[in-house]
């Protein structure tokens, strides 16, 4: 009975985790497909046209290998439930090139890693990419210029912080703009995320959402913690 009882419980255990998986694989592919690809996609052959009509040959050239390379990525991570934060910040910086592009010298952006930060730890796709598609779309691109993005990745002995900041319209003047449906049901699928990555690891995910205009400060700030347990 005892023997039986153990089988039982490691059976479970591992039922319970199968699923868990499957519907993490579920929740990001829906991510990507309802955020990542239909709004890029639109807005890359908009900017294109763009570029095109103008006659930069070098621009509309770098335009095109940038998106094919982001779009290649995110074929070849399709199945992939986790990668590494290197991976992840690299897919990042290529969508943001693109942005910048796009938007011309209406934002600019900038990076820095704390040299502590392990950069092979394995994060769950669209860890970063889902916040800073919410900072450009919601925060930024209503801007005629002078807009910021800035990704600080910091770390200590056990834990990772990742901080996207920008100097946007806020959240709550994005909310009274009746924004689209994508991005906050793509917030909402990141959360659903981090609830079963956290069940399911010992380095478990904290994030906040701080409007900066709350503090007589202007713009957004995410804070995510990466803490080992």
């Amino acid at each position: 009975a005892v023997i039986y009882q153990m089988v039982s419980f490691f059976y479970n255990q591992r039922k319970r985790k199968t699923e868990l998986t499957d519907r993490l694989r579920s929740l990001q592919m829906k991510a990507i497909q309802s955020q990542l690809y239909p709004h890029l996609l639109f807005n890359a052959a908009s900017a294109a046209g763009s570029v095109i009509y103008k006659e930069d040959k070098d621009k509309a050239y770098d335009f095109v290998v940038k998106l094919s390379q982001l779009m290649r990525r995110a074929l070849v991570d399709n199945e992939k439930t986790y990668k590494s934060l290197q991976e992840e910040l690299d897919f990042v910086k290529n969508y943001l090139q693109i942005q910048k592009i796009r938007f011309s010298e209406r934002f600019d952006f900038f990076i820095t890693i704390d040299e502590r930060v392990n950069m092979e730890l394995q994060v769950p796709q669209m860890i970063v990419q889902t916040y800073v598609e919410n900072a450009i779309k919601h925060g930024l691109e209503p801007l005629k210029s002078g807009g910021k993005l800035k990704i600080d990745i910091k770390a200590d002995i056990k834990n990772i912080k990742i901080i996207i900041e920008d100097n946007g319209i806020g959240m709550q003047e994005a909310k009274k703009k009746d924004q689209k449906k994508g991005t906050q049901s793509g917030l909402k699928i990141m959360n659903e995320i981090f609830k079963i990555h956290n069940e399911n690891s010992r380095i478990k995910i904290c994030i906040q959402l701080i409007d900066l205009y709350e503090i007589e400060e202007i713009g957004t700030k995410i804070v995510i913690d990466l803490k080992a347990i």
